[in-house]
Parts: C-alpha cells; structure tokens; sequence
C-alpha cells in the first residue's frame, strides 16, 4: 500500500497572489475547464473531438480583506480595459506529515469579486482567478507541480475588521442625509467578454461593465429624511433623464464608526424600488437597494478607502453617543 493513498489525502493549503497570501475559508477549489469539438465522420460517427480552448479556474470565499490591491483592484479599471494578470500565482498544501506541494499558475485574471458583508466577522464572497494560456505560446503549461518546503505565512491581522456599526451618509453639505443601519451588504459583478487572437485561442477578458448593489435597513433617521433618502414620496416625471453628472445624482457613503474603519463611497447612487411596511408588527422600512451610476464617464462606481475622523450625526435628533 502507498504511504498516502490519495483517497486519503486531505489537503490544507495557502493561495498566494502576487506573491501575497490571501486566506480563504474552508476550501480553495481549482478546476480545469475545457471546450471541445466533435469530429464527426460521414456517416456521422463521432470519430473524436479538437480542443478548442482551456483554461484553469481558482475559487474561494476570503476571510479577510488580507491585501485590497489583490481583492478590488479591478474596480479601478475602465470599461473597455483588460482584466489585468496577476503574477506569481501559486497554492502550497500539506499532503502528508512534513511534505507540501506548489501548484504554480500561469498569469491569472480576477474575473470574479464576492459580496461584502459589515458586521460580519467573514464578510466576503467567493471571488475567482482564470488562468488562460499564453497566446504567444499556447503550449506553455498552465500549472506546474513541485515539492517544496513549509511555507512562511504572516500573521491574520484583520479577520474582524468587518465587525463594524454600518453608518451611512447620503449627499454633502447642509443637505447630507446620516443614519444608522443594522448592517449592509454590497454584491459587486463584473460583466466581461473574452479576448481571443488569430487563432481564437481565449487569452483574457474585456471589462464591459461593473454591476453595484448596496443593501441595508435605515436605523435611527427621522421619518422626513427617510423620505428624502428612499425618494419613495416624490412624484418623478416621466421622461426625465437622470444620469452620470446629473445634480440629482448624489454619493452615498457606508463606513464605520471610527478614524481608520473601512468606507465604502458609491458614486452617483440612487435608491431602486424603494418600499414601505404598514403593519402593527413590522417595522415601516424595508431594506433598500442603492444603485451607483459612477463618476462622468461611467467608471469609479465604488472607492473603497478608511474614514479620516470619526462619524458625527449633524441631526440634532440623532446621536452616536
């Protein structure tokens, strides 16, 4: 019998990108993904199939925001740009007592960012690495094995940096609208194409867009300025447009408490759908759904940044205290 049957094997491992480690909860999953072509003969027998292209998928949920250039890079880019590549992308496992293994990527491309979650001590979603081949060398190896040696992993500093009060402030200046909020999620998508050469081998993707949601119930907010924010009382005009650079179009601002917390700006966002419970049990606010339009040219919907000073409520009715 081998000394470690594979069907044995469990296999702890560390995903590095950039050279950087990004913890992950509970599983890394690595897939190879291929399309082919059937050949079929005359008398239509499948004689066999061509591999049209193949590429290598890397997925898992961060429990920590670990590096943000790693994580949210690419909701710095422009429509129509290519999904930069990552280099030195790697995994390192234990398969056996005092024995690891180095799974080495070839360039890979962020093409999936999770949700993020305040007041959750493991707020992000699954994100995702491609690894396509090089179309300048198609036959280059996507993953190579090695052994090696224990890995040298830092410490995991900011797993609870999410563990925050969610504060929201809505517009700038006297007509700033603060609040409360009982937590929030933000679901962030990103809408791509695939580039392929002359040989239409895939080698990357084209940004076409970036899809942002913000959710979160509205806490401690005078009815008037709920009214305000949600919009769900005014009367819009049909026909009018409201869009990138328009003076309706106003940031929205998730952050923490504290100087240094993370804060989320949304630009040009506006409430979608915005509804209402009337119930003797049910609290009259329902959860509402922000939607940023982005800066004048469509792009830097979300900056994710930390708070300069600590939150203030400016209504005289609110406090923090």
């Amino acid at each position: 019998m081998k000394k470690y049957p594979i069907e044995d094997i469990k296999a702890p491992a560390y995903l590095f990108i950039d050279d950087k480690v990004i913890f992950m909860k509970d599983n890394i999953k690595v897939q190879k993904v291929s399309t082919r072509l059937d050949v079929p003969t005359s008398h239509n027998i499948k004689a066999g199939d061509i591999l049209t292209d193949q590429a290598i998928t890397i997925k898992g949920s961060p429990v920590a925001f670990s590096d943000a250039s790693a994580l949210f890079d690419e909701l710095k880019l422009v429509k129509g740009a290519m999904l930069p590549k990552k280099q030195n992308c790697y995994i390192i496992a234990r398969v056996g007592a005092d024995k690891w293994v180095k799974w080495t990527f070839a360039p890979a491309i962020h093409d999936t960012i999770g949700s993020i979650t305040f007041g959750a001590n493991l707020p992000l979603g699954e994100h995702g690495w491609t690894v396509y081949p090089d179309p300048l060398d198609a036959e280059k190896p996507l993953v190579t094995v090695e052994e090696t040696t224990k890995p040298t992993i830092p410490a995991m500093t900011d797993a609870g940096k999410f563990m925050l009060r969610c504060l929201g402030i809505y517009g700038s200046g006297d007509d700033a609208i603060n609040f409360d909020t009982s937590g929030a999620s933000i679901d962030i998508s990103l809408s791509t194409e695939d580039a392929s050469n002359d040989r239409l081998i895939k080698y990357g993707k084209t940004l076409t867009d970036i899809s942002i949601t913000a959710k979160f119930k509205p806490r401690n907010i005078s009815f008037e300025d709920w009214q305000k924010l949600t919009g769900i009382a005014d009367t819009d005009e049909i026909g009018k447009f409201t869009g990138v650079g328009s003076a309706d179009a106003k940031a929205l601002v998730l952050r923490g408490e504290k100087q240094g917390d993370y804060q989320f700006t949304f630009a040009a966002a506006r409430c979608k759908d915005p509804s209402a419970t009337f119930s003797p049990k049910d609290a009259l606010m329902d959860e509402l759904s922000f939607e940023p339009l982005g800066d004048e040219f469509g792009d830097n919907k979300l900056v994710i940044s930390t708070s300069e000073a600590d939150f203030k409520f400016t209504e005289t009715t609110n406090t923090s205290e």
